[in-house]
């Protein structure tokens, strides 16, 4: 196995075309859960002061098997993996956890760069999508006990509440609400290709949810 990052030169802009028409797109057919090639693109393609953004594929017998995107984001030193996908030919053989693995690995080592140690990383899983939801749960992550709503991810696309918040956190039981406050700030704020406004509406959305409460409880992925 081969782990490659995206980066800003033309041989890697085929990759990305080739990853996300033959492996993104498949794995996520609804298209308000998914990001454009165009927004992929311009990750790449733009400098971030504030954030560190990843495109990664996964190359087995000289294959692209897979692909992740992640983030990392400096300010609230917090992680971010927005999507993992294996082709279709390529699942049940251990590679979507290798991604994830790898996934955290980097964003460990993104907030050491910078003289921090990685407070959470979160992530978001669809209702239906129990591949996913094991993974995620043997890894440790946990479901938010929040009513999430997703901003429309560029234009002519909706909200999505058909997703889960999760999160990795070394506190199994709840989080400070004040923390997914910060993260949801700064990923609607710095991750999304929308107008300002259009994210300010969700950001006093998601804070209105969360509301007063001191922690937000977490649940198992998977229930017992």
């Amino acid at each position: 196995m081969e782990f490659i990052e995206i980066l800003d030169k033309q041989a890697d802009i085929d990759t990305l075309r080739d990853m996300y028409e033959n492996i993104f797109y498949p794995a996520f057919p609804n298209d308000d859960e998914r990001e454009s090639l165009e927004n992929l693109a311009q990750y790449i393609q733009e400098g971030y002061e504030l954030e560190n953004r990843h495109i990664v594929c996964l190359k087995a017998a000289n294959a692209l098997v897979g692909c992740m995107i992640l983030t990392y984001f400096h300010e609230a030193d917090i992680g971010y993996i927005s999507y993992v996908a294996i082709d279709s030919k390529h699942r049940r053989k251990g590679y979507a956890t290798a991604m994830l693995k790898e996934g955290m690995r980097m964003l460990t080592q993104d907030a050491k760069m910078i003289g921090k140690s990685l407070k959470y990383i979160f992530g978001e899983i669809s209702n239906d999508n129990p591949q996913s939801a094991h993974m995620l749960d043997r890894a440790g992550f946990k479901i938010l006990d929040l009513d999430y709503i997703q901003p429309p991810l560029g234009e002519n696309k909706n909200a999505s509440d058909e997703l889960n918040l999760v999160v990795l956190s070394n506190d199994h039981e709840g989080i400070p609400a004040n923390d997914v406050k910060l993260f949801i700030k700064v990923f609607f704020q710095r991750a999304l290709s929308i107008p300002q406004h259009i994210k300010n509406k969700y950001i006093n959305e998601m804070t209105e949810r969360i509301g007063a409460d001191a922690y937000i409880r977490l649940l198992n992925i998977i229930p017992d």
